[in-house]
C-alpha cells in the first residue's frame, strides 16, 4: 500500500476538520437573536465532534502520533478528563 506524503496527509486532514466544523455548525441551532441553543443531545454531539478534532490536530499537527507511547496515552486522557469536565460543568454547573 502507498503511503500518503505529508503534504497530502495535511491536505486531506485539513479537509477532515473543516467537515467537522461544518457538522457541528449543522448539528447546533442558532436562533434568531444570534444566541446558540442546544438540547442534550446537540451538546454531546458537537462536544464529541469536537474531540475527534482535537485528536487530529494533536496527533497531526502537535505530531504526537509519533511521540513515545505514554505521552499519546497522557494527552488522550488529558483531552478525554476536558471533555469529561465540560460536560460535568454543562450539565450539573
Amino acid at each position: 500500500m502507498r503511503r500518503l506524503s505529508t503534504e497530502s496527509r495535511i491536505n486531506y486532514l485539513w479537509l477532515a476538520l473543516s467537515g467537522l466544523t461544518v457538522l457541528a455548525w449543522g448539528v447546533s441551532k442558532v436562533v434568531g437573536d444570534g444566541r446558540a441553543e442546544a438540547n442534550n443531545f446537540e451538546t454531546i454531539a458537537v462536544l464529541a465532534i469536537a474531540g475527534v478534532k482535537g485528536r487530529l490536530i494533536l496527533t497531526e499537527y502537535m505530531e504526537v502520533r509519533t511521540a513515545p507511547r505514554r505521552l499519546r496515552w497522557i494527552t488522550d486522557a488529558w483531552l478525554g478528563g476536558l471533555l469529561v469536565t465540560l460536560l460535568a460543568v454543562y450539565f450539573y454547573g
